[in-house]
């Protein structure tokens, strides 16, 4: 992030000019927490996770924002998920328990 701001701060200078900085108190308080709750706090709850549970389990997270976004946009909007979404997640599942090795073995 340190490397991106040293190239980008310049360029952003360069094309948008200097910016003026007479926000709204609720312009700043959504900086604060994009700055501290969105960045902070979630590469220091990464690295945690990371130690306690390793790399591997770690990347399985990721495989979770899609499913996630799409329950969101259902709760929150009132988005219907056609049945095909639940197989989608019920794949997603079964893959997941297959990467992390619980998946149930069957017996020969």
């Amino acid at each position: 992030m340190t490397a991106a701001a040293i190239y980008m701060v310049p360029a952003a200078l360069w094309v948008e000019g200097v910016p003026s900085f007479g926000y709204q108190a609720t312009t700043w308080a959504a900086i604060l927490y994009i700055a501290l709750a969105s960045s902070a706090v979630a590469s220091l709850l990464y690295y945690r996770v990371l130690g306690m549970a390793g790399a591997g389990n770690l990347s399985l997270v990721t495989l979770l924002v899609a499913p996630m976004a799409i329950v969101l946009g259902a709760v929150v909007y009132g988005e219907a998920l056609p049945a095909r979404a639940f197989v989608g997640f019920a794949l997603l599942a079964a893959g997941l328990l297959i990467i992390n090795g619980k998946f149930p073995k069957v017996a020969r």
